[in-house]
């Protein structure tokens, strides 16, 4: 198509260069490739009459031998006999090669209410929990995925005991448990004890683990509770939400000095929070002020966030 309309095409099968004409010097152009079904872009200001921009690029695998958990969170409430648990998994492509397979997000065997920041059409339910069939996005060298759980569980007696078996290697492992009266934790293995925090205005039981090997479990067990087989819990999508968006706080610190990854985290992870309080809004599980004022703060924040992505990419193109 002609530069007038704002788009130009080439295409090309067996050279790694190719070239645009009838370009407009002064114009800043958005030049994107296409390599193995996987597109990469970057910003061109078209100074002079030639310009020259060069791609990276990577061939594809499926193979998740290279797939680690940089940050694995857990969050456990107890209300009244249900434990209502929300997970953010921060998944991390280290090999040399753009992944575009599965992914496994493990579960416990008597989990209800699943609420996922991936669509349904992309997942698949397993023994072990889910896999998610369909990433809409591929995973490039070094880039993050982001998953985000919620779902209740329904202990049939006063206490309960949490497993959790890593599926891939994970750098950091988090987990807070709500502080009730009356309530203990005791066997924990695997876990470091830290102090008591105030998470949302709760107190938490904050327990941490580093660089734990696929296959590897941590576990605990809580009592003390009151056990009510017929009880029926709401889990509420802004819970989900607050999960997401806490998160956000501790990337920051994981990946200080690592601006793009720490960026891109924060879009997927604002992002999923829109994505939600749409699929909330329409089940009505939240209602129209609520959905209005989250929805213009996190469109706020996603703006200013790719703001932030595009100030970089065009300092390291300066580079």
């Amino acid at each position: 198509m002609s530069s007038e309309q704002g788009l130009l095409e080439n295409k090309t099968v067996y050279s790694d260069a190719f070239s645009f004409e009838n370009v407009t010097v002064g114009k800043e152009y958005f030049v994107l490739i296409l390599y193995n079904g996987v597109t990469y872009g970057k910003h061109l200001l078209m100074n002079n009459t030639v310009e020259r921009v060069e791609f990276t690029v990577f061939e594809v695998t499926s193979d998740d031998a290279d797939v680690t958990l940089s940050f694995h969170k857990v969050v456990l409430g107890v209300k009244g006999s249900a434990l209502n648990m929300v997970e953010v998994l921060i998944y991390k492509n280290n090999g040399a090669q753009v992944y575009n397979g599965t992914l496994h997000v493990a579960l416990p065997p008597t989990y209800e209410n699943l609420n996922t920041s991936i669509m349904g059409c992309c997942i698949e339910k397993t023994i072990e929990g889910f896999t998610v069939t369909n990433l809409m996005e591929v995973v490039k060298p070094n880039d993050l995925y982001q998953v985000t759980v919620s779902y209740t569980i329904h202990p049939t007696t006063g206490e309960y005991v949490f497993i959790k078996k890593t599926a891939y290697p994970t750098s950091t492992f988090m987990i807070l448990v709500e502080k009730v009266e009356n309530t203990q934790l005791k066997d924990v293995s695997g876990l470091v004890s830290g102090s008591t925090i105030d998470f949302e205005g709760k107190n938490y039981n904050l327990f941490t683990a580093s660089n734990l090997q696929a296959a590897e479990a941590i576990s605990f067990t809580l009592s003390g509770f009151t056990a009510t087989a017929d009880l029926t819990t709401m889990w509420i999508g802004a819970s989900l939400i607050a999960a997401v968006v806490a998160a956000l706080g501790f990337i920051t610190v994981r990946f200080r000095g690592q601006s793009t990854e720490n960026l891109l985290a924060k879009k997927d992870a604002v992002f999923s929070v829109l994505d939600r309080l749409e699929r909330d809004l329409k089940e009505g599980k939240i209602g129209e002020e609520e959905y209005e004022e989250l929805r213009t703060k996190y469109k706020e924040e996603g703006a200013k966030i790719l703001k932030e992505i595009d100030e970089l990419e065009k300092q390291g193109d300066a580079e």
